[in-house]
Formats: structure tokens, C-alpha cells, sequence
């Protein structure tokens, strides 16, 4: 298909030019008019002396801004850079560094970052305020209003670099994945596909932009078919839920977390939801249990979307259709025009019930890691992506994530797989998250130890009683550990990294 990202716009303004396209705060706006502000935002730019090319970074929430600035960017032959807005200032001023990015989009709430590593940005020429003023800066909405509205006369091709997304850095630095326009069409066009959505959708937009996920899936393939975008700054369960009711919403996409802190609340019954059509979740696992519970407390279809950053994210999804009988897997077959593949070390298929790492491919994959040879050629191998992930695949052709081959715990030559042990412990009904580690141990080289949030303290005794109904001994947890809640990304990943740091 011989188009490129900014075309979903224009083509989106041509065939329902009145229709709402961005719904955010006290903002309507319809699809001529986001056409024309993101086609200012884009002459803007190449008056700054942008070109064709060069990186661009947005630090800022969700928010109609957001859209408006990346979309310009696009449109001027750039590629945008979104940054993580929760990272640390030296965080951020290790991508924007790494991504040679020339220009700053940014809230006001984030200058005292920007000043804290305003001498150790190598490349940024100039900030543009988008959200909040401060004399110094230059505004979105002045620019919008100073330059011309018509699309700029710039020739991008579907082959061109579009953007770049920066892994959550769960196993260490940050990885910016570099996508092509032709990459991000093909994967705003699977969605559409996967999750049926259509012109009259309401798609509900609170993961944040700066992850593939809510971008590429859910900005980009609701654009791909013109459908109207609910956003939100950020996850606030009550915000969230009267959007859905006042705004008549139709899709969704989160975090598990989302659903596991509202299922058992009563807040569900406050609203009116009734209008969400489908459910989907993605981003970390969730076990079946949680699946079953979110499920009976929200209504509607539930989808399950397996897939990472690097492959757009495309991957594996789990219909409706399957969810009561299959709850906890990622699915049966690769997201439209892809492929997966479960493999052993040597590289050959595994058979049923056996663990294998995950491997895609698909016209949606990244391009490369930005200047990142050899992480690009450890992950990327004669088209396929390596995830990382290992699973299993049933007799029935189902999917089912054991854990991240990097967070696997050997112990005494036994493999330990932390997820299944984290799913045994959910279903106690006193424990109300877990995340499983593996520390180091004199006897066994490595021991897996339990860092709970819990209603009460559990006894190591009683923990390995209630395992042992499900687990073999040597799975079991030999120590605890609790916390009131657990480090996670912005996506809700629980971030391993920092447990270990915590009891390495």
C-alpha cells in the first residue's frame, strides 16, 4: 500500500472533514481541522530550519498537542521521538542525545527537568512550549496561527524513517526502535483488522503516547479509518469511566493494571459503560484468573494482544471468541500478515507443551535499532524478530507466554519460570500482586524470592503451603519480601531491573 502516515490525515479531512476527530479537556476538534493545525505545525518547522530527516522529540502527556506535533512532524519529513515524560532527567537526556534529536516539543511542567540537563544536551537547537507559557519559548497554538495550513510540499516515501520508540529499558538502556511509514501503515491497518474497528469507533486514548502500543495501534489505526479519538493526560479510574459514559466510547486498550485495579471496585457500578464494545489489554501478562474477573466486572469483548515495541507492536492476539475457554493465553495465530514461530536454541520448532522462544516477522517490524548494530543483529535475524519471550503452544494451537528468557531463574540445575509461580500466587486470596526474582544463593547458585503486595504478612510456612498444592518443591519461593506497591514502567511492566537492585 503506497501511502505514508501523513496521508491518514489528509485523507481522513477529505472524507468526513466535519466529523470529530480529537476530543481532549475542553476541546472538540474535527478531522479538517487537526488536517490543517498539524500541516502549520509542519511549515513551522521547516521555518525553523528543519529537514527531511532530522529527529524531533516530544516530551509531553497525552494530549491534543501531542497529536498536532507529531503529525507535523511526520508531515515535514521528520521523525518524531517521543520520551518517556516519568523517565529522570538524565534518562532523558540520554535519548534525546542517543536519538540526535534537533528540536523539543515539551510541556511547561517539564522545563525544570530540561534545565537540570540543559548543558549535556549535545543536539537540541530549539524548545517549542505545546502545552503551558513561558515567555521565552515559542507556543504550538501562536505557531499554528502564524503559518500556512496547506500540506507542505514535501516528498516522503512509504520506505522513509517515520519515527523512533524507545524500548522501557527493563533489561537496561533504553533501545529506540526505528520505524518506516510503510512499517506503521501495515501496523495501524492490523488493528483495524484485529480489535474491527471503523469509522463510528470512539477509541479511548489513556496509555501514553510515547509507547508503540497507544501510538501505533491506537493514534495511527483509528486515524487509518477516521474514527474519533477520546484522550486522556493520564489513567485516573474515575476520569476514565466518565469519559466512557459522557463520551459514549466504543474501544479500549490498557495495561493490565487497569483492569486488575478497577475490577474489584465498586466504582465499575457508578457508570455507564455499556457503550465499550471491546476490551483489549496487552503489555504484560495477566493471568487467567485476572482475565476471567476483569471480564465478568467490565462487560463487553475482551481482546488479548500479545506483541512488543520492536515488532510495532504486532504479535498474537486472543479473539473473543476464545476468552471463556482460553483465558490466559495470547492467542492461536499471529496478528494479520504475521508470522510466529516458536523455536529452541538450535533454531528448530518445538512440539506441543514444549518451551520455545517466540520469533516474529512481519511487513511491520522495525527497521533497526538506532545506532545499535549489534543489539539490531542479535534481534532482528534474516527477517524475524527474536523476541526474548518464552511459551508454549497446547494441543489446541494456543500460545501461552512462561516468562522473559532473561528472568528466568536457574536453581540447582532446575529451570524456574517467575510468571507461573506469580500465577499461583494470585490466586491467594490475601496477595493482592507478586513479582518473582531470582537472588543469589550459596547451595542452589539462585533461589526464587517472592516480593509481595499483600493484605497482611504471610508466613513463609504458609506461602509454601498454599504453593505446594500447585507447584513442584523447587519452584516454591524460599523467601518474602514486601512492598506497598511495584515498580513498574508507564505500561505497566513490572520493572525486574529494580527488585533485583533492591535484594540483589
Amino acid at each position: 500500500m503506497n501511502i505514508v502516515v501523513g496521508e491518514l490525515v489528509a485523507r481522513s479531512a477529505r472524507k468526513f472533514a466535519k466529523k470529530e476527530a480529537v476530543v481532549f479537556a475542553e476541546h472538540r476538534w474535527n478531522w479538517q481541522q487537526i488536517e490543517e493545525m498539524s500541516n502549520a505545525c509542519a511549515h513551522a518547522l521547516l521555518d525553523f530550519g528543519m529537514k527531511k530527516g532530522d529527529k524531533i522529540a516530544l516530551l509531553m502527556r497525552n494530549c491534543d498537542e501531542f497529536i498536532i506535533a507529531y503529525f507535523g512532524i511526520i508531515k515535514m519529513g521528520g521523525v518524531a521521538v517521543p520520551v518517556n515524560y516519568k523517565l529522570a532527567p538524565p534518562e532523558i537526556e540520554y535519548i534525546l542525545n542517543h536519538s540526535d534529536s534537533r528540536m523539543l516539543f515539551l510541556e511547561a511542567e517539564y522545563l525544570d527537568a530540561i534545565s537540570q540537563i540543559e548543558n549535556r544536551i549535545t543536539g537540541i537547537e530549539k524548545k517549542i512550549l505545546a502545552r503551558g507559557k513561558q515567555e521565552e519559548y515559542p507556543v504550538l497554538w501562536d505557531l499554528i496561527k502564524s503559518f500556512p495550513v496547506d500540506a507542505p510540499q514535501v516528498e516522503i516515501s512509504p520506505d522513509d524513517d517515520a519515527d523512533i520508540i524507545y524500548t522501557s529499558g527493563t533489561t537496561g538502556k533504553p533501545k529506540g526502535a526505528l520505524f518506516t511509514h510503510q512499517a506503521l501503515i501495515e501496523v495501524a491497518n492490523l488493528i483495524n483488522i484485529v480489535m474491527t474497528m471503523d469509522e463510528p469507533d470512539r477509541i479511548l486514548e489513556v496509555m501514553p503516547f510515547f509507547h508503540s502500543a497507544p501510538l501505533h495501534l491506537l493514534l495511527l489505526g483509528g486515524t487509518y479509518v477516521s474514527a474519533t479519538h477520546l484522550v486522556l493526560s493520564e489513567f485516573d479510574p474515575v476520569a476514565m469511566l466518565q469519559m466512557i459514559q459522557d463520551e459514549k466510547a466504543t474501544q479500549f486498550f490498557g495495561a493490565p493494571v487497569v483492569f486488575s485495579t478497577l475490577a474489584p471496585t465498586p466504582l465499575l457500578q457508578q457508570f455507564d459503560i455499556s457503550s465499550m464494545r471491546v476490551w483489549a489489554y496487552g503489555g504484560a501478562p495477566m493471568p487467567g484468573e485476572a482475565v476471567k474477573k476483569a471480564m465478568a466486572a467490565f462487560g463487553g469483548e475482551f481482546c488479548c494482544l500479545y506483541g512488543l515495541t520492536e515488532a510495532g507492536p504486532g504479535g498474537c492476539v486472543l479473539k473473543p471468541a476464545y476468552h471463556d475457554w482460553k483465558a490466559g493465553s495470547c492467542g492461536n495465530q499471529g496478528h494479520v500478515n504475521c508470522e510466529m514461530r516458536l523455536i529452541n536454541a538450535e533454531g528448530n520448532d518445538v512440539g506441543t507443551d514444549e518451551v520455545g522462544e517466540i520469533i516474529l516477522k512481519s511487513p511491520g517490524i522495525m527497521k533497526e535499532y538506532y545506532q545499535n548494530p549489534e543489539a539490531t543483529a542479535a534481534t532482528l535475524r534474516d527477517g524475524w524478530i527474536y523476541t526474548g519471550d518464552l511459551a508454549t503452544r497446547d494441543a489446541d494451537g494456543f500460545y501461552w507466554i512462561i516468562d522473559r528468557k532473561k528472568d528466568m531463574i536457574i536453581s540447582g540445575g532446575e529451570n524456574i519460570y517467575p510468571k507461573e509461580v506469580e500465577d499461583v500466587l494470585s490466586l491467594h486470596p490475601d496477595i493482592i500482586e507478586a513479582a518473582v526474582i531470582g537472588i543469589g544463593d550459596e547451595k542452589w547458585g539462585e533461589i526464587p524470592l517472592a516480593v509481595l503486595h499483600a493484605a497482611r504478612e504471610i508466613s513463609l510456612e504458609e506461602l509454601t503451603e498454599f504453593c505446594s498444592q500447585h507447584l513442584a518443591k523447587y519452584k516454591i519461593p524460599k523467601r518474602i519480601e514486601y512492598v506497598d506497591v511495584l515498580p513498574r514502567t508507564a505500561t505497566g511492566k513490572v520493572l525486574k531491573t529494580e527488585l533485583r537492585r533492591m535484594w540483589s
